[in-house]
């Protein structure tokens, strides 16, 4: 089997999404909405940057071949790890309801 970065991503998000799915779905549509396009926002900023100034370099042999603009695809996979897991990491370790500090 020829490991590629979508097998990496796929390797992660699948338990992350596993573990996280059920609490993921008590936020907020809107506050995921945002927060989605907000990420993805950055990432398609910083995850370019990083490429082009060559801090991460990929093989392209490894890839699908898709890139936006210089970034493989694939490295989106992690924003989505990222979108799933923070939010709910949040939420679990967050302020309680009814304390006070």
């Amino acid at each position: 089997m020829n490991f590629t970065y979508l097998w990496v991503v796929i390797g992660v998000l699948v338990p992350v999404f596993i573990v996280c799915g059920r609490a993921s779905r008590r936020l907020a549509k809107s506050t995921i909405l945002w927060l989605t396009l907000g990420v993805f926002a950055l990432s398609l900023v910083f995850d370019n940057l990083i490429v082009a100034l060559k801090i991460v370099s990929y093989h392209t042999e490894k890839t699908l071949g898709l890139v936006a603009p210089i970034a493989p695809i694939e490295d989106f996979g992690y924003t989505i790890v990222g979108l799933i897991l923070v939010p709910v990491l949040w939420q679990f370790f967050g302020k309680k309801k009814g304390t006070d500090d």
